[in-house]
């Protein structure tokens, strides 16, 4: 529901070594089918629109 309130461009980066943060950011911006930018070993950043 948060992410429909704000309406526009997300980008949530996440630590892959949190297990918990990567699989709910997975999960909520699944639907959103969002870009996977993987910036080294530990970082992901996904990029999607709410509209």
């Amino acid at each position: 529901m948060i992410l429909n309130t704000h309406i526009g461009k997300w980008e949530i980066k996440y630590n892959e070594k949190n297990i918990a943060a990567k699989k709910l950011w997975n999960a909520v911006a699944e639907s959103y089918k969002p870009e996977i930018h993987k910036l080294n070993d530990e970082e992901t950043v996904l990029l999607f629109w709410v509209r």
